[in-house]
């Protein structure tokens, strides 16, 4: 269900891959929260390695206050291709958060399974305390279950 809630785990970069269907401009990234924790969140956006892994950072946002509601947070307005991305969200505190409904997933960059690093059921993450702003191309990542993804959403111009 799309008001399913996952418990955020502090100061974890999750790193889901997200679908654009077509292209157009971007002016801000978003989320929504069930409850409050902590003192900062962020969101961003991520290229696609032609390996299916998480490349370049293309957008953040500024620093967020967590708590409940819809949490948005401007970026310079891009013009994005359509094709495969990964969003990113980290928070300093543990808020609930809506989770991504596994339903509605198609498969990811690579197809339904490459290797068993990445499918349509999982996401990708890392550990950054002490963050202060997303990392320009993250490494060492883990691999989990979809079910504990926030959904971070992408808003046109």
């Amino acid at each position: 269900a799309n008001d399913a809630k996952t418990a955020v785990t502090a100061d974890r970069l999750y790193l889901t891959p997200y679908r654009l269907q077509c292209h157009g401009y971007v002016k801000s990234i978003g989320c929504t929260l069930g409850s409050g924790g902590g003192t900062k969140l962020r969101m961003g956006l991520y290229a696609v390695n032609v390996n299916g892994t998480v490349g370049a950072l293309l957008a953040e946002t500024a620093n967020l206050t967590p708590g409940a509601g819809d949490k948005i947070g401007s970026i310079t307005p891009m013009l994005l291709p359509s094709g495969w991305y990964y969003t990113a969200f980290v928070c300093d505190g543990t808020p609930s958060a809506s989770m991504r409904n596994i339903g509605s997933i198609t498969p990811g960059p690579l197809g339904a399974s490459m290797g068993g690093f990445l499918c349509e059921n999982t996401y990708t993450y890392k550990s950054i305390a002490g963050w202060s702003a997303l990392p320009t191309t993250p490494d060492s990542l883990s691999v989990a279950s979809m079910a504990g993804s926030p959904r971070v959403y992408l808003e046109a111009v």
